[in-house]
């Protein structure tokens, strides 16, 4: 018996030599509640933000910061927004489309041209198929247009315009394109608005009341990422890209290897080709981006 325990007793006077002081954390220094910069002054198309209104600072706030502790997420966006933006800017203002809109892109599919929602949405601007279609663009097996920034965008454009139109402000042209017009034209039938009334007035579904708010809490981080923690000094720039005219059939690795490219770069390039053959079934022209020599 002795000789079983003489070891185990060693063994606790060897641990416990082995043991360091626990370490302390002098003065550490807490993470404020109210540590999200938050701005003076907000607006969205020309719409301000009451920030008086304590429901509407409230709001903003919490998207702020969901948004500024999303860091991973907003790396990436900040990091896409400097390639991205510029082309729909340009578009934006070709077509009378208030700047601020490319903000709505960035909420909607954080400028992936790939991501697709559960129930169809696609691209950049998340078209249905439908809609898309109905507004110009090319969805079938070969070629998906909603993953063309160019294209999706000239068509957001036309959608937006059609809404402002029929709702009679940009907010709620950004709130019917989420949740759809006639909702937003039920709501707005139900309680009682009038010419004064805006978005920021109406109850609306959880998902389309934050809306604004996502899109205003994106816009400032974006605006200003280093008074939110994001250095945007060393961001790349897209690289600059010639384009060729595609109108008659083809297949897309042979057109690819004519330009001495895979067809993987090809796709990269132009994430709105779906199949390697395109039959030319619909009549028209295809934008396709190559890298400059």
């Amino acid at each position: 018996m002795q000789s079983k325990i003489l070891p185990i007793f060693f063994m606790i006077i060897w641990v416990s030599s082995c043991r360091k002081e626990p370490i302390s954390i002098q003065n550490p220094t807490p993470l404020s509640v109210d540590s999200v910069v938050f701005p003076d002054s907000l607006s969205f198309a020309g719409e301000p933000f009451d920030l008086n209104r304590e429901d509407i600072k409230m709001a903003l706030r919490q998207d702020l910061v969901k948004n500024s502790f999303y860091h991973s997420n907003m790396v990436l966006l900040i990091q896409k927004s400097s390639r991205v933006f510029p082309i729909i800017e340009n578009i934006l203002k070709q077509e009378n489309v208030p700047n601020d809109f490319k903000y709505l892109a960035a909420i909607e599919s954080n400028l992936d041209p790939k991501i697709s929602s559960p129930v169809g949405a696609k691209g950049y601007w998340q078209f249905l198929p439908d809609t898309a279609k109905e507004y110009g663009l090319i969805v079938n097996e070969e070629i998906d247009q909603r993953s063309d920034l160019e294209a999706s965008t000239k068509a957001a454009c036309k959608f937006l315009k059609y809404l402002k139109q029929q709702t009679g402000s940009w907010t709620l042209a950004a709130a019917a394109y989420n949740t759809g017009l006639g909702n937003i034209q039920k709501v707005l039938l139900e309680q009682k608005a009038d010419t004064n009334t805006s978005y920021f007035d109406l109850k609306l579904n959880e998902e389309t009341g934050r809306y604004l708010y996502r899109i205003g809490a994106i816009k400032q981080i974006l605006s200003h990422p280093e008074m939110y923690g994001f250095s945007a000094e060393k961001l790349e720039k897209r690289h600059k890209l010639k384009h060729k005219w595609v109108t008659s059939p083809l297949h897309w690795v042979d057109f690819a290897r004519e330009y001495k490219i895979s067809f993987a770069q090809l796709c990269y390039y132009n994430p709105w080709i779906v199949s390697p053959e395109y039959t030319a079934k619909e009549n028209t022209r295809l934008k396709v981006y190559l890298p400059k020599d």
